[in-house]
């Protein structure tokens, strides 16, 4: 059950990030490419460490951001075997020029210039976003909330094809 509710919460914070680009933001677009379309996290990453591949690499959890909704997807059908812990199939190359995914519906995120809330169970959880060479880091603004952890988040835009299973 711990371990179920430790990847929801991740899947949850990882698709609010993919809203972003749904608000208007006062940043200029070469500052902020966070926008609608198919985002995934990068695969080698640590708690507080960004990926050390550039984000080159992707984990097979990832998002869909579309006119205000959220979509959480899961990428099926990798043969990629150089994954985080040699788990074969469980992320992809970044280039890769199409996938196919399994769909569930998320919700909505409310955010602020540089900032994103989070609500879940209840609870809003700040987050500080910003770019970096690759990717966006997201990072928690305090723990407000007993769901949330000091994990830094690490996410890349999928410019490849998707399929809908």
């Amino acid at each position: 059950m711990a371990h179920f509710f430790h990847l929801n919460c991740k899947k949850l914070f990882i698709a609010l990030i993919c809203l972003l680009g749904l608000l208007p933001l006062k940043m200029q677009a070469a500052e902020q490419p966070i926008r609608d379309g198919i985002w995934f996290t990068c695969e080698f990453t640590q708690s507080k460490t960004p990926p050390t591949d550039g984000c080159e690499m992707f984990d097979d959890e990832g998002f869909k951001a579309s006119e205000g909704q959220l979509s959480y997807l899961r990428m099926i059908g990798s043969a990629e075997t150089n994954c985080k812990g040699k788990k074969q199939g469980q992320c992809f190359p970044a280039d890769l020029p199409q996938i196919t995914v399994k769909t569930k519906p998320i919700g909505d995120v409310w955010l602020d210039t540089d900032r994103l809330y989070v609500t879940w169970y209840g609870c809003t959880q700040d987050y500080h976003f910003f770019q970096d060479e690759g990717f966006i880091t997201v990072k928690p603004k305090g723990k407000d909330c007993f769901w949330s952890r000091e994990r830094h988040f690490y996410v890349a835009p999928y410019k490849g094809q998707v399929l809908q299973q």
